[in-house]
C-alpha cells in the first residue's frame, strides 16, 4: 500500500526538523512519497537512503545546496517519477545527474539555470515539466522544444 508523508509545520529549529525528518526515515521506510522541507542535504540524503520506493520527491528549502552527487543519489531511486525542487540552490553542473532518473515523467523546478544542458537529455521522457523563475529563453531554446513538445508534455506555467 502507497503511504505519504509531508512536513508542512517544520519546526524554528533545524535541529529538531532533522531529527524528526530522520526518525520518519529510519521508522517509515515503505513511504512512497514525500513533501519536505529539509534544512540538510544529510538529511535529505538519508530520506533517500532509507526509503527506497520513493516515487515522488517534494523539497521545498533556500537553505540546501544540492551537488551533482546529491542529484545522482536521487535518480538512484528506481521507482521515482515525480520531482519537484523549489528554492533549492544548485551547484554547477548538478543537474546533469537528472539524465540518471530513466522513470522520471514530472519534473517541477524552480530559481535554476543550466536547464539548457539538461532538458534536451531528459526532456522526451517527460509528461510534465513546471518551470518557474528560470530563464525561459535558455530553457526553451528552439534546440530545446522539439525535444520537448510533444503529445503529453505540458507547461503548466513559466515566469520571467
Amino acid at each position: 500500500m502507497a503511504s505519504s508523508w509531508s512536513d508542512h509545520a517544520p519546526s524554528n529549529d533545524p535541529a529538531v526538523n532533522n531529527d524528526i525528518l530522520n526518525a520518519v526515515a529510519l521508522n517509515y521506510r515503505s513511504l512512497t512519497s514525500i513533501a519536505i522541507e529539509a534544512d540538510s542535504v544529510d538529511c535529505l540524503l538519508n530520506m533517500i537512503d532509507c526509503c527506497r520506493d520513493l516515487e515522488t520527491i517534494e523539497v521545498y528549502s533556500d537553505r540546501l545546496n544540492l551537488e551533482l552527487d546529491d542529484i545522482r543519489a536521487i535518480a538512484s531511486l528506481p521507482r521515482l517519477k515525480t520531482l519537484e525542487i523549489r528554492w533549492c540552490l544548485f551547484g554547477e553542473g548538478a543537474l546533469a545527474g537528472l539524465e540518471r532518473c530513466k522513470g522520471l515523467r514530472r519534473l517541477a523546478l524552480g530559481n535554476v539555470s543550466g536547464l539548457d544542458a539538461v532538458l534536451p537529455i531528459i526532456g522526451g521522457r517527460l509528461f510534465s515539466l513546471d518551470i518557474w523563475n528560470c530563464d525561459a529563453s535558455t530553457a526553451l531554446a528552439p534546440w530545446n522544444r522539439r525535444a520537448l513538445f510533444q503529445p503529453g508534455i505540458s507547461f503548466p506555467w513559466i515566469c520571467k
